[in-house]
């Protein structure tokens, strides 16, 4: 019988929402985690993964509102889109149009 050999390192600490220590190795700025959010919602394929992506982004930009409320709008405008896209309304449904000024 052939045992594999026992793992001493301790594992990894868990990826932590709070990323305010210094100790890790790349700490982004706020403003480079925006860019990074915005790069995810843009990839999401699906609301569950755009919500996990925001949730995390807000948390830390909870101390900058200005980043805060950009990466909303971009939240906001990525889940029109998948919602869009995954839940299409039905043909022949009537849908309100936004109509501009006359």
């Amino acid at each position: 019988m052939i045992l594999a050999a026992q793992h001493t390192e301790s594992p990894p600490a868990p990826d932590n929402e709070n990323n305010d220590t210094k100790s890790s190795k790349y700490q982004r700025s706020a403003q480079e985690l925006l860019e990074g959010f915005n790069e995810a919602a843009n990839n999401a394929k699906s609301l569950e993964e755009l919500d996990r992506c925001f949730r995390y982004a807000a948390h830390v930009l909870v101390k900058d509102s200005d980043l805060l409320i950009r990466a909303t709008d971009v939240y906001t405008i990525r889940k029109d889109e998948l919602t869009q896209l995954l839940y299409p309304p039905p043909k022949g449904s009537i849908t309100k149009e936004k109509k501009g000024p006359d």
